[in-house]
């Protein structure tokens, strides 16, 4: 019977030896485990941080191509969206009459288009006109800003103006920049 005893004191012991080895065992592969997130996070950090350091340097040749030609399309519509964004109201009248014979005359020759507006209102005009094509070009990853220096008078009284603005395009690579003077029409009556 006292073989008995022993045995069960040895399995006693052993129990006891085999819990506080688990426990061991567990913290064990718990730094593991903790090693291998680590690991799994410097990499992913490291691979994402290399993608943001490309992001900016691959330039397409196209992009290259277009920057001019694309600062030139920006400065003949400035003018004519701002011209637009200052009319408050705009009257196009048939000066045909409604007849279908117009001899040498076009449709077009027979219409006239009144651009009615304040021109004090220029500076929001402007600011308007500016934004708008900051937004637009914003979208291609283009920076578009634009100054208003002056204005005045085309002729006294006649409703055309003079307006002065400094026109800026940057792409990241190059910056364009230049002065323009556009003929606005901006009439209080007709």
């Amino acid at each position: 019977m006292m073989h008995i005893k022993n045995s069960s004191l040895s399995k006693r012991k052993r129990n006891a030896l085999m819990k506080k080895s688990m426990r061991q065992t567990d913290s064990a592969q718990m730094i593991v485990l903790m090693g291998v997130v680590l690991a799994i996070s410097v990499f992913m950090l490291s691979s994402i941080a290399a993608e943001i350091a490309n992001l900016d340097v691959i330039v397409s040749t196209s992009e290259a191509i277009t920057f001019p030609s694309e600062f030139s399309n920006l400065k003949d519509a400035f003018g004519s969206v701002l011209n637009y964004n200052l009319a408050n109201v705009i009257i196009i009248t048939d000066l045909g009459g409604g007849s279908t014979e117009f001899g040498d005359l076009t449709e077009d020759d027979l219409n006239e288009t009144f651009l009615m507006g304040d021109i004090t209102n220029l500076t929001k005009a402007f600011n308007q006109t500016r934004d708008e094509f900051h937004q637009i070009e914003l979208r291609y990853g283009r920076i578009f800003d634009a100054q208003l220096n002056r204005y005045w008078y085309a002729y006294k009284g006649d409703g055309i103006y003079f307006v002065d603005v400094t026109l800026m395009l940057d792409n990241g690579d190059a910056k364009v920049t230049e002065s323009m003077v556009y003929s606005i029409v901006c009439l209080s009556s007709i």
